[in-house]
């Protein structure tokens, strides 16, 4: 957020960039389960990985904030910020309400940070994969569209994710 980086790369003809928060992935549906005995090896092995100190801390992504949207107005350089852009969309923009993700295998998942998947592009149509119920009971549930604090809304309710995603059939990508 460096004005001199932001300066360098509008010298360099830039015109767009994107700036996106660091938001660790969801921990995999298989390690929160009570019958698999190696949950807590695997649930702390994702927190080595997945570091939660990384992440903005609300001041923090305040500044952020703040710091993007000055720049929109004195550089001429367009930044989009992802995850905050999203609330001049009215929320979270997951499950093809905005965008959706696919991995490099081809999974497709209702953002970047979440890692639960019905469908393969290699195998299904994206169409097929947002009509999916997975992405549609996403869509639907506004509870879980709401960030409580945190940068990603589906981070925020991971309990609610699993059980969403058991629900439907869903499996944790790699």
């Amino acid at each position: 957020m460096n004005p001199e980086h932001i300066d360098n790369l509008i010298a360099q003809g830039i015109r767009a960039a994107v700036f996106i928060e660091y938001i660790p992935v969801m921990l995999p549906l298989e390690t929160d389960c009570k019958q698999n005995t190696n949950s807590n090896d695997a649930e702390n092995e994702w927190l080595k990985t997945n570091d939660q100190d990384l992440m903005l801390t609300e001041e923090e992504r305040a500044e952020f904030r703040a710091q993007i949207l000055k720049y929109r107005e004195t550089r001429p350089i367009y930044i989009i910020h992802s995850p905050g852009d999203e609330d001049h969309f009215g929320g979270c923009v997951s499950a093809g309400r905005g965008f959706a993700h696919v991995t490099p295998s081809g999974d497709l998942t209702p953002c970047p940070v979440s890692n639960v998947a019905t469908h393969n592009v290699t195998r299904a149509t994206l169409r097929e994969g947002f009509a999916s119920p997975l992405f549609s009971k996403i869509r639907e549930s506004e509870h879980l569209l709401e960030n409580e604090g945190t940068p990603c809304s589906l981070f925020a309710h991971p309990k609610e994710v699993k059980e969403l995603a058991e629900s439907v059939g869903a499996y944790t990508t790699d």
